[in-house]
């Protein structure tokens, strides 16, 4: 995750862009994040969150408050990720909200499990994927303020660790957060945007014409 500071310098990034216009649709989305730690999800997720003013679910603060409370990690894991997901649906199935799922989505399951939630009720799933080098990931790792459940150590993963992601949707949202993450938080906020836009305008050539990737 990059550190929050860098996104909230000076000026509230939601006033610098797009004004932080509230979402206003239906169906509902959810926004599942993806990708390897340090990736930039967590700041992507809580700047897309913010822009739009719905509510961030993040397995990592889950995972932790398990584990604060000496839940082993064998069993912490998996229940943090079934609590994640009956938030998540209970945002969208009975509080009828758009919401942003914050989880690393290394598992085909976790995927499945979104895209069942959505399917229950028309809510449209939109993936995004962040992706950054393993030196680049490394060093925010070791610069942010952890919890509980983050990794401190050094990677292992060369690269950018895509392969380790091809059980996302083909029409996952690619983001390399190698840029200026300003930037990054920018162009994400206005594909998503757009996605949401062709949601109530559902033109061909405009659904055709919607980027896929930030690089």
């Amino acid at each position: 995750m990059v550190p929050p500071s860098s996104v909230r310098r000076s000026e509230p990034l939601h006033n610098r862009v797009l004004k932080g216009a509230p979402l206003d649709t239906s169906p509902q989305i959810m926004i599942l994040m993806a990708g390897m730690p340090g990736a930039g999800k967590s700041t992507i997720a809580q700047a897309i969150g913010l822009e739009f003013g719905i509510p961030v679910v993040d397995k990592d603060v889950i995972l932790s408050s398990l584990l604060k409370e000496d839940v082993p990690e064998d069993l912490a894991q998996p229940a943090s990720y079934r609590a994640l997901f009956e938030l998540a649906e209970s945002f969208v199935t009975h509080q009828r909200l758009s919401i942003v799922v914050d989880s690393p989505c290394g598992f085909p399951s976790i995927v499945e499990t979104a895209q069942r939630i959505c399917l229950a009720v028309s809510a449209v799933l939109i993936p995004v994927l962040c992706s950054a080098d393993r030196d680049a990931r490394n060093n925010r790792v070791a610069t942010r303020n952890a919890l509980r459940s983050q990794p401190v150590g050094i990677s292992r993963t060369p690269g950018y660790a895509r392969e380790r992601f091809g059980h996302m949707p083909s029409d996952t949202i690619h983001v390399d957060t190698m840029n200026p993450i300003d930037e990054v938080v920018v162009d994400v906020l206005g594909i998503v945007r757009s996605r949401i836009a062709s949601l109530r305008n559902p033109d061909a050539n405009a659904q055709r014409d919607l980027p896929s990737s930030i690089s």
